[in-house]
């Protein structure tokens, strides 16, 4: 009796193999990993930009406080407050030793340069003694009123118009070291 032959199976193509052909993604699961990147984005990002504010508004209040602390003590030993530099970004005269090593005339955490200005009208009022926070190219000093308020939140009263911490002339933000 000769022996029945079994005829192969036929390979039947269903729409799963036309995404999918064992060696990838799948584009629904390719789909999904966008989604998922998409959103792990949006939730982090914010997280970032508070972190990067924080350590601005930490590096602002370090440096301010460290400047305070050689103009105070210039005072303290000559009986006045020390004369203003030339041009923005120059060190008070007689502390330019002190705080050029400090970092005084880098560009600032928040942007522009720290300005000594005793002696100066601001908004209307004058100050015997102020550290400004001014423009000075290419870096502008920033508008950012959050990172501003951030900055005044720890250091001062967290309001701008009031306080050692405020807005001065051209909105600059300054630190009054006295009124």
């Amino acid at each position: 009796m000769p022996s029945a032959r079994r005829p192969a199976p036929l390979s039947v193509s269903t729409p799963h193999s036309i995404f999918h052909d064992g060696r990838g993604f799948h584009l629904l699961g390719f789909s999904v990993f966008v989604c998922a990147l998409g959103l792990g984005v949006f939730f982090v990002l914010p997280h970032l930009r508070q972190r990067q504010m924080d350590a601005r508004a930490a590096a602002v209040i370090r440096d301010l406080r460290a400047f305070a602390a050689g103009i105070n003590r210039y005072a303290r030993e000559r009986g006045d407050w020390p004369a203003a530099g030339a041009t923005v970004g120059d060190p008070p005269v007689g502390l330019e030793k002190a705080l050029l090593a400090a970092g005084w005339n880098q560009p600032t955490p928040v942007g522009g340069r720290y300005v000594w200005a005793p002696n100066s009208v601001h908004q209307g009022e004058r100050y015997r003694a102020v550290i400004v926070l001014a423009d000075r190219e290419p870096d502008p000093v920033t508008t950012d009123r959050a990172q501003l308020e951030e900055i005044d939140r720890r250091l001062d009263d967290g309001k701008l118009p009031t306080g050692q911490f405020r807005l001065g002339y051209r909105n600059y933000p300054m630190w009054v070291i006295e009124h």
